[in-house]
């Protein structure tokens, strides 16, 4: 994925909006940093969702992304606290150790 600063971004941001058009993710970073990724907008069609979640997102219990899973950014890593843990595995043996 290329990246972009953000005061490049600013001069350069029709250039920019023009790779993310054809096809290309940009990471947006400043001083260094990533900030945010720019990616090519697709949303996905009634017909390629599942009817269920359709029915879900109507009531008003879930809110669809409608973004394909390609096109979506990488998670953040998993967080870390001090120790060989990550802090999920810490939530979950304390839910365990309560039953």
């Amino acid at each position: 994925m290329n990246e972009i600063g953000v005061r490049e971004l600013k001069s350069r941001l029709s250039e920019t909006l023009r790779r993310v058009k054809a096809g290309e993710s940009i990471r947006v970073t400043s001083r260094g940093r990533a900030v945010a990724v720019i990616v090519p907008s697709r949303s996905l069609s009634d017909e390629e969702i599942d009817p269920e979640f359709l029915q879900m997102e109507k009531e008003g219990r879930i809110r669809l992304s409608r973004i394909p899973k390609s096109q979506r950014p990488d998670p953040p890593p998993a967080a870390r606290l001090k120790g060989p843990k990550t802090a999920s595995e810490i939530i979950i043996e304390g839910r365990a150790e309560r039953f």
